[in-house]
């Protein structure tokens, strides 16, 4: 895992992007679609994904090893830059998953993920050096 923790607020303000691609796996995460749906806190790794053909700057969101959205393209810079400052490609920081939930008749909600980081983007005083 990371070395380095991302600075939050404990407001999980910063929306993922992307995750309605990886409905079933984060249902896997969050023990499926519930009626009531779920907020579930957990730990994230933000990687760099220099390969990716659509965006060279782009950063994956994993939970418990499993991709389930990007970093937003418009941010994406200022968090590689971040990176590339203490010559890293994946940082740890504090997740919840929400939403995927059905009532039945139409009333229904996918799965999301919000992140408890702040910007600008910074490293967390208690960040592990190595």
């Amino acid at each position: 895992m990371a070395n380095y923790l991302l600075a939050g607020d404990g407001q999980f303000g910063f929306q993922v992007v992307g995750e309605s691609h990886y409905q079933s796996d984060l249902a896997k995460i969050a023990g499926g679609i519930t009626v009531e749906g779920v907020h579930q806190e957990c730990a994230a790794l933000l990687r760099l994904e220099p390969a990716n053909k659509y965006d060279p700057n782009a950063v994956e969101v994993l939970i418990a090893g499993m991709r389930v959205g990007y970093i937003p393209a418009v941010q994406a810079p200022e968090m590689c830059a971040l990176f590339h400052s203490v010559g890293i490609s994946e940082v740890e920081c504090e997740a919840v998953i929400q939403g995927g939930w059905d009532r039945g008749g139409g009333d229904a909600g996918e799965f999301g993920v919000r992140l408890n980081i702040i910007r600008p983007f910074a490293f967390a005083d208690n960040t592990r050096l190595q």
